[in-house]
């Protein structure tokens, strides 16, 4: 099975959504913003280990690819 890389998202040109379990608060990151310490290899399920939630300071996150592109309509 293949997994999606964070390399997908900047070869898509799509978006990494982080979303806190706890407090339910969703990100949504650009490639060009994606921190240069996340390894490009890195399979995007992974990628949320990086990152700590603003809004409650929560570790438990998770991650996946979103393509704005092929989701449109879909309310936030």
């Amino acid at each position: 099975m293949y997994m999606e890389t964070v390399q997908d998202i900047c070869d898509r040109n799509a978006h990494l959504e982080v979303r806190c379990v706890p407090c339910t608060r969703s990100v949504d990151i650009p490639p060009s913003l994606i921190p240069r310490r996340i390894p490009r290899d890195l399979p995007i399920q992974l990628a949320a280990a990086h990152f700590v939630c603003s809004g409650c300071g929560g570790r438990q996150l998770v991650s996946a690819l979103w393509d704005y592109r092929t989701a449109k309509g879909r309310g936030r």
